[in-house]
């Protein structure tokens, strides 16, 4: 027998940020009985995911989708306060524009609470072991290359069919209330440039106002339905500077992966 057979498997520590507190205790009670992932901490905001990271150090980090406006806000956030640590984003109603968002802030997953516990318990060993993770609804529409991951055009007549991937990504971030500044910002990319791309699309689509495209990404799935242009827009304003080095939790997460 071998000296290390007793020994228990190291388990995969998650820390959960999620604000429906009934649905996190579910996930935690099925999943605790998994014999390598282990939930050490369940929190309803960043803040609390931030100070619960110093004590539990994650080796994975969840976030559960709420609203658009806070998505923006959070998703942001995390991928700079937990660099280096996997982050995937379980979502109720996948949408392209939440995956276009979490795609470019480095998301490694992307699921869905329609997927069973088994599926998602698999796809987390996934995204802890380094591999990527999509829901079914977005998986055959992604392409994966070492380029990165790419959400690929509809085809056939769909009003978005003839928008290319960069219009698109225009589109999405438009329609949650960012200005044409903003979105050059964010892609990197001169004002011009993204201007000369919003005029494109929207004459391509047919439609005149900002409003107009807001209602098309929220009918065809880019943005989802909470709030209006302007509640968006209120969950764009500049994030509080964070700290210039690394949480005090980081360099032991590092130590112990």
């Amino acid at each position: 027998m071998s000296l290390y057979s007793s020994v228990a498997p190291m388990r995969i520590r998650m820390l959960i940020v999620d604000r429906q507190t009934l649905f996190c205790e579910g996930i935690s009670s099925l999943l605790a009985s998994s014999p390598d992932l282990q939930v050490v901490a369940s929190v309803d905001d960043v803040d609390a995911a931030e100070r619960a990271a110093v004590v539990t150090m994650p080796q994975l980090l969840w976030y559960g989708f709420t609203t658009e406006p806070q998505f923006v806000a959070d998703v942001n956030r995390l991928s700079r306060i937990f660099a280096g640590v996997p982050i995937v984003v379980v979502d109720q109603t996948p949408s392209d524009g939440r995956l276009l968002l979490a795609l470019r802030e480095g998301i490694r997953g992307y699921l869905s609470t329609r997927q069973s516990c088994s599926d998602i318990a698999s796809s987390l060993r996934r995204i802890a072991g380094g591999e990527r993770a999509f829901a079914p609804e977005v998986a055959s529409r992604l392409s994966i290359s070492s380029d990165g991951v790419r959400l690929q055009r509809p085809t056939g007549n769909a009003p978005l069919a003839g928008l290319s991937p960069r219009e698109r990504e225009v589109m999405t971030y438009l329609s949650l209330g960012y200005t044409v500044k903003q979105c050059a910002s964010l892609l990197g990319l001169q004002p011009s440039t993204v201007d000369n791309q919003k005029t494109r699309l929207m004459k391509k689509l047919n439609v005149h106002k900002t409003v107009e495209l807001t209602r098309l990404a929220m009918k065809h799935g880019l943005v989802g339905a909470e709030g209006n242009v302007s509640t968006y827009a209120a969950a764009l304003a500049p994030l509080p500077p964070l700290p210039t080095s690394l949480p005090s939790f980081m360099p032991a997460l590092h130590e112990a992966s």
